[in-house]
């Protein structure tokens, strides 16, 4: 499913030969995962050299090396950390920008590999969890039962919810 990198394919570099077209799709998801990996990185750290390093291993890692033979969909791993940076944002600063930009780059995933969108839907519900402080044992245990019963009923909302994802992938 790579329907939004041949969109653009075929509408930006359509009056290019196929071989040269998809050779740019790949080299902009090869810029675009280091690029956005350091981003986020800086946005964590603003630690210049770490961050470089970070967009370095990322978009140099032998996960993405290795589709770059075939597969090319798996090789657009930018969403991963632009979505993680977006939503990290937006609720850091409550800001409806980026909440808006973290469900652009998951639609535009969707698009892109359809996959992804399980991990990130994952990673969303883990990191809003965390974020809410409600991971530590010794909180769970002061929380009030009324809060523990709203966050019980939301983790099998997101546990049902991630197993329709898979049977509609299976299907």
């Amino acid at each position: 499913h790579y329907a939004l990198p041949a969109f653009l394919g075929a509408t930006v570099f359509g009056g290019l030969s196929l071989v040269l077209a998809q050779n740019l799709i790949v080299l902009t998801h090869v810029f675009l995962n280091g690029i956005v990996m350091y981003g986020f990185a800086w946005s964590a750290t603003r630690h210049h050299r770490a961050s470089i390093l970070a967009g370095v291993l990322f978009g140099t890692s032998p996960y993405l090396a290795a589709h770059v033979l075939g597969h090319f969909e798996l090789l657009a791993a930018w969403p991963l950390p632009a979505f993680a940076w977006a939503l990290r944002r937006a609720i850091a600063t409550g800001s409806k920008t980026t909440a808006v930009v973290a469900s652009a780059v998951l639609t535009a995933t969707a698009y892109t590999t359809y996959y992804y969108v399980v991990y990130l839907g994952v990673f969303a519900v883990t990191y809003c969890i965390a974020w809410s402080g409600c991971v530590s044992i010794s909180t769970a245990e002061r929380m009030p039962s009324r809060r523990l019963r709203m966050l019980r009923a939301f983790l099998v909302a997101a546990m049902a919810a991630t197993a329709f994802l898979v049977l509609w992938i299976l299907a």
